[in-house]
C-alpha cells in the first residue's frame, strides 16, 4: 500500500493491490494504526466522498502516473481512503 501525506492532520492511501481485503477490513473496522517512519499513529479511516476523491486522485496521478494507467485498465474504482489521527 502507498500513502501520501496531504495535510498535517490527514494522510490518504491508495493501492493497486489485487483483492480488496484491506479495504473490506477498513470498512468493517475503521480504527487502525499506521506507521509513518518510526512513528505509529492511531487513525480513523474514512472513504473519500466523490468530490474529495476527485481532488485527491488528481494529486495521486500527478505524483504517480502509474495509478492513472492502472485505473484505465481496471473496471473497479481504486479506493482512496483518508486516515485522520484519532483524538
Amino acid at each position: 500500500m502507498q500513502y501520501t501525506v496531504i495535510e498535517e492532520t490527514s494522510v490518504f492511501l491508495q493501492t493497486k493491490q489485487r483483492g480488496n481485503m484491506w479495504w473490506l477490513n477498513l470498512q468493517a473496522h475503521p480504527s487502525a494504526k499506521v506507521q509513518v517512519g518510526k512513528k505509529t499513529i492511531a487513525v480513523t479511516a474514512t472513504p473519500a466522498d466523490a468530490e474529495e476523491r476527485a481532488r485527491l486522485w488528481s494529486l495521486v496521478t500527478s505524483r504517480y502516473p502509474d495509478f492513472a494507467d492502472y485505473q484505465r485498465r481496471t473496471t473497479r474504482e481504486i479506493p482512496v481512503v483518508i486516515l485522520t489521527p484519532a483524538v
